[in-house]
C-alpha cells in the first residue's frame, strides 16, 4: 500500500491498505494494524477527505495509547489534527496539534534518559577499572615491604611511596567527585529545561483557553447585573462557563469537567465546542435537550477507550432566559440552580447523574419551568468552592454555608457580592491549597 502511494496509485494504495487491516483484524494484531490506518487516514487526507480518515485516524489513536506507541501515536496525532482541520473544527485540530507536541516532548524527554543511562554505565565501568589498579598497585607495595622490611631506607621509600599514592588516591576521588557533581547539575539543567518546556506548553494552552471561552465582561451585556467567579485551580481549569443570546433567549452554563489542570482543560475544550454546536447550529431552545444531545456527544466522543468511557464527564447547569416573557428554563446534570426572592432560597434540583461516563441505564434529563420576578437572584456554581477545604477545623465550606451566604448578600449589588464571595473563599482558604477549579455565576434578574 505505501509503495503505491508513493507511486501515486492511490486506488490501489487504498486497496492494499484495506487488504492489510483485514487481515491485521483477522489476526487480532494490533501492532501490525496500526501503520495502515495511519497510513490509509493519511491517504484520504491527501485527498481532501478528513472526515473519511476519522475513523481510521481515531482508531489508530486508541491503538498508540493502549500500546504505548509513542511514535506512532504522534503520526495518528498529526494525522488526525489535519483531518479535523480539513472538517473546520479548528479548536479540535489545535488541541490534537498540543497532543503532537506533548508527546513529542515525551519521546525526546526518554531518548534523553537512555542517554544519561549509557554515560553512567560508561562512568561505572571506568571506577572498576580505577579500583583494578589501585588494588595492584597496592599488592606491588606489599611485595616489596616483605622482602625489604629490615632495610629502613627501603621503608622510607615505601613509606613515600605510601604517602604519594593515598594523594593520588586523594586526587582521584576529588576528580570523581567533581565529575559527579557535574553529572549531577546536568541532570538538574535538563530537569529545569523540561518543566520550563511544560510550563510554557500549559501557559499556551491557557491563553488558547481564554481565547475559546466568552469575555467574562460580555456577560453584563446579556443581564447588566451580574457577576461571573472564576477561579482556576492550576494554570488551565477543568471548570468552564459559556453565555451567549439567539432570538431573545439568553443561555448561560457553568460546566465543571473531570479533573483539573491539564486534562480537565482538554474535556473544557471539548465542552465548550459541543455547547455551541448544539445551541446554534442545531437550534435547540430546550434546556434539558442541550443536556440530552450534549450527552450523546461526549458519549459518542469517548466510545471505544473504556477508561474515559467510564471515568470522563461533565456536571454542570444550565438556563435559557427568555427575556420578553421573563420565563425561565432549566436543567442540571448534578448540579442545582439556587434562586433567592426577598430572602428566601429556592432550589431547583438537577438530575443525578453527569454528562458522559458509563451508566447502564439510559439518562432523560429533566427541564425545570421558573417564573422570574424582578429582583431575583440566580446562582450557579460547581463543586470547587463547596468542597473547598479550610476554616478554624479545616473542613469542607460545604452547601449551607453557601446558601447563607448568598441569601444574606442578595440585597448587595453584583460587583459587592463579587467582592464578598472573593473575600470569603480567601478567608475559608487560608493558608491551605486550592484543591479544585472554582466557577459561581451570580444574575439578579
Amino acid at each position: 500500500g505505501d509503495v503505491y502511494s508513493v507511486l501515486g496509485q492511490k486506488e490501489k494504495a487504498f486497496e492494499y491498505l484495506v487488504q492489510a487491516i483485514t487481515i491485521a483484524d483477522k489476526h487480532h494484531d494490533k501492532w501490525a494494524k496500526i501503520s495502515p490506518l495511519i497510513a490509509l487516514g493519511g491517504l484520504l487526507n491527501s485527498d481532501g477527505k478528513g472526515e473519511d480518515a476519522l475513523p481510521f485516524l481515531l482508531e489508530a489513536v486508541q491503538i498508540g495509547n493502549k500500546l504505548g506507541l509513542l511514535s506512532e501515536s504522534i503520526d495518528a496525532y498529526a494525522a488526525l489534527a489535519l483531518s479535523y482541520e480539513q472538517t473546520g473544527q479548528l479548536s479540535t485540530s489545535i488541541m490534537y496539534h498540543k497532543q503532537v507536541k506533548y508527546l513529542t516532548d515525551s519521546l525526546h524527554s526518554q531518548n534523553s534518559l537512555e542517554k544519561l543511562a549509557e554515560l553512567e554505565a560508561v562512568y561505572k565501568v571506568k571506577d572498576a577499572e580505577s579500583q583494578l589498579t589501585l588494588k595492584s598497585s597496592e599488592l606491588e607495595l606489599k611485595e616489596l615491604e616483605a622482602k625489604e622490611q629490615k632495610l629502613f631506607l627501603v621503608v622510607s621509600i615505601s613509606g613515600i611511596i605510601l604517602l604519594v599514592l593515598l594523594i593520588l588516591i586523594g586526587i582521584k576521588r576529588s576528580s570523581d567527585k567533581q565529575k559527579n557533581n557535574e553529572l549531577l547539575q546536568e541532570k538538574n539543567r535538563q530537569i529545569q529545561e523540561k518543566n520550563k518546556d511544560i510550563t510554557d506548553s500549559i501557559t499556551y494552552a491557557e491563553r488558547i483557553q481564554k481565547a475559546v471561552l466568552p469575555n467574562p465582561k460580555a456577560l453584563s451585556k446579556i443581564f447588566k447585573d451580574s457577576f461571573l467567579y472564576f477561579k482556576p485551580r492550576d494554570i488551565v481549569s477543568g471548570d468552564f462557563y459559556w453565555f451567549d443570546t439567539v432570538n431573545s433567549i439568553s443561555v448561560v452554563a457553568v460546566v465543571d469537567c473531570t479533573g483539573h489542570g491539564v486534562p480537565g482543560a482538554f474535556m473544557s475544550m471539548i465542552g465548550r465546542e459541543y455547547i455551541d454546536q448544539i445551541v446554534h447550529d442545531v437550534n435547540v431552545e430546550s434546556t434539558a435537550e442541550i443536556l440530552q444531545k450534549l450527552d450523546e456527544k461526549v458519549g459518542n466522543a469517548m466510545r471505544g477507550n473504556e477508561e474515559a468511557e467510564a471515568q470522563d464527564g461533565m456536571d454542570m447547569s444550565i438556563i435559557a432566559y427568555y427575556h420578553n416573557t421573563g420565563r425561565l428554563q432549566f436543567s442540571g446534570a448534578k448540579n442545582s440552580l439556587y434562586i433567592v426572592r426577598e430572602g428566601e432560597v429556592m432550589k431547583l434540583k438537577g438530575d443525578s447523574y453527569s454528562i458522559g461516563g458509563y451508566r447502564d441505564d439510559e439518562k432523560k434529563f429533566t427541564g425545570h419551568t421558573f417564573w422570574t420576578q424582578e429582583g431575583d437572584c440566580l446562582y450557579m456554581t460547581s463543586d470547587g468552592y463547596l468542597d473547598q477545604f479550610g476554616g478554624p477545623k479545616g473542613k469542607k465550606y460545604k452547601i449551607a454555608q453557601f446558601l447563607k451566604m448568598i441569601t444574606g448578600m442578595s440585597d448587595l449589588s453584583m460587583e459587592k457580592q463579587y467582592e464578598m464571595l472573593d473575600h470569603t473563599f480567601a478567608n475559608w482558604k487560608g493558608e491551605m491549597e486550592q484543591i479544585d477549579d472554582v466557577c459561581v455565576v451570580g444574575i439578579r434578574i
